[in-house]
């Protein structure tokens, strides 16, 4: 979780698999945004899955029935997190986006 002056302004919740740290949800509250909570989040997980000895980290995010991708798209590219190119099927009108990162 992300604190500012004991308000709760962002968490994120995380797995660490037999191969890999998978982040499966980030929230930061929108009048938080921009303010690299988002990535303070993100590092602290990151690091958490290294000093466990895996270096992969996977997320997804989704896009709509067009094709138009979820504002957190950019979030992710922006933070070294690669589209696998994939797109998944999901039983609603979208389909999820995986994407990886190769921590050094």
């Amino acid at each position: 979780m992300a604190e500012d002056e004991g308000k709760i302004v962002g968490y994120i919740f995380f797995k660490i698999t037999r191969a890999y740290g998978y982040i499966d949800r980030i929230l930061v509250a929108k009048e938080e945004q921009r303010k690299g909570i988002g990535r303070a989040l993100v590092t602290h997980v990151e690091d958490i899955v290294k000093s466990h000895d895996y270096f992969v980290m996977k997320t997804d995010t989704t896009e709509n029935a067009d094709g138009v991708p979820w504002n957190a798209y950019t979030f992710w590219t922006r933070i070294g997190y690669k589209d696998t190119g994939k797109r998944v099927l999901t039983n609603y009108d979208f389909k999820e986006i995986p994407f990886i990162k190769r921590l050094q």
